[in-house]
């Protein structure tokens, strides 16, 4: 079938065993956190993130012949959302639009007979020579992969579901994996201003690749999630090296705030957020990523929605005294909610005052590479950067070019995170 994102046997046979968990998810309705699927199937949600895993189970999918094809974009697209959303689908959908899409295509006819075509049960079928194996192996392969590379068509945007945003509805969270592509180009980092540190000097263009971005904070009811799936980050097992103390100071053992199952996360570590971002096969966000995707391509202002400070577009100044459920204020231009105040956000890189007077102009990373840090943040002790302030902080701090320096085992009331996937 040619070369392929999952192109070896070994990365194969996982697509293989991943395909059947899917489809009985996407029949039942369901959804599975990757992170639950990488263990699952027993290997490293970093090193095999969804999207290339998608990318892999997409080419299968159109070998089964003509008859498939008109039927194509449903299957894919229930693949996906039982994947919980890997990749992300275009800008500006409503969860009610989303939800009414996928309800109508819970119940495709077919799913039986497509899970008996790449799997069938050895009962059913008999003994076949290796020649017939091989030709139905690549077919299924095939299916598999064109399966994967519709799934990122759909999440560029292509012609499948693009709607006009609206908010979420409060009373549930929002779509867990829901995020935004923010697109290659250059943008203004830093400020000049009266306001602007030293730190945040001097202005310059940078470029970054394509990248897709959490559209809310992490909430509480997803940190659960993963605290449930991963004893050695919850409240009272995580190592002492991994926080300061005040780690999830206000959950009750593993249970969050009764009705706040939608607000950030607050009182994390650095490293706990990127222990999250791994599990959920994604990462944090470099500061520049952060900044660009704040701006929200508005270029040198002050705030993601302009240059003057509104209580009505964000939650600063303890003018709520806590924070509030995610998605409750105006999202900016990129569709993003909460850049400024509500919970601050935990950037991946190294803290330095003045890397933006060496730094490169072409996405810049403070410190290691991205792969050493993702690999080996266990044992970093240097300080990292918390951008876009929060609820307590004075307009200054929630300013989209702020930074705030940080040791990696600090646990703050108002420390959150988002995630991000590099360029696909």
């Amino acid at each position: 079938m040619g070369d392929s994102i999952f192109g070896d046997k070994e990365h194969q046979e996982v697509a293989r065993e991943a395909l059947p968990i899917l489809i009985e998810k996407a029949k039942a309705g369901e959804t599975i956190n990757y992170g639950t699927l990488a263990h699952q199937l027993g290997i490293s949600a970093h090193e095999y993130p969804m999207p290339q895993m998608l990318g892999s189970i997409v080419t299968t999918l159109s070998e089964l012949g003509e008859e498939w094809n008109e039927d194509l974009p449903r299957l894919t697209a229930l693949v996906v959302r039982a994947s919980n959303g890997y990749p992300s689908f275009p800008p500006g959908t409503p969860n009610e639009v989303f939800d009414a899409e996928f309800e109508r295509i819970y119940n495709y006819p077919k799913w039986d007979a497509v899970q008996h075509t790449l799997l069938p049960d050895a009962s059913d079928t008999e003994p076949e020579d290796e020649t017939t194996i091989l030709e139905k192996s690549v077919r299924r392969w095939k299916y598999i992969a064109l399966t994967f590379a519709l799934a990122f068509l759909i999440s560029l945007g292509s012609v499948f579901l693009v709607w006009q945003k609206s908010p979420p509805e409060p009373s549930r969270p929002p779509f867990v994996s829901e995020m935004a592509m923010i697109p290659a180009g250059e943008f203004q980092r830093g400020s000049d201003d009266t306001e602007a540190g030293d730190d945040e000097q001097p202005v310059r263009m940078i470029y970054l690749d394509t990248f897709y971005i959490d559209r809310y904070e992490v909430t509480n009811a997803q940190y659960k999630q993963f605290v449930d799936a991963n004893p050695l980050w919850q409240k009272d097992r995580i190592p002492s090296e991994y926080h300061d103390g005040d780690y999830l100071k206000h959950w009750e053992g593993n249970n969050y705030p009764e009705s706040k199952e939608n607000h950030p996360v607050v009182y994390i570590s650095w490293y706990a957020a990127m222990a999250y971002a791994e599990w959920a096969g994604k990462r944090l966000p470099t500061e520049a990523e952060w900044e660009k995707a704040a701006r929200g391509g508005l270029g040198e202002k002050a705030y993601p929605w302009g240059n003057s400070i509104d209580p009505s577009k964000a939650n600063y100044s303890a003018e709520i005294e806590d924070t509030t459920s995610v998605g409750n204020y105006p999202a900016n231009a990129y569709g993003l909610y909460d850049m400024s105040g509500n919970a601050w956000e935990w950037c991946l890189d190294l803290y330095e005052t003045d890397f933006y007077d060496r730094s490169p102009l072409r996405n810049p990373v403070a410190g290691e590479s991205l792969a050493e840090i993702t690999e080996t943040f266990r044992g970093v002790h240097s300080p990292r950067v918390l951008r876009g302030g929060y609820w307590n902080n004075p307009p200054v701090f929630v300013r989209v070019a702020d930074r705030y320096k940080q040791y990696p085992g600090s646990t703050h009331r108002g420390s959150g995170f988002r995630c991000v996937i590099g360029s696909l």
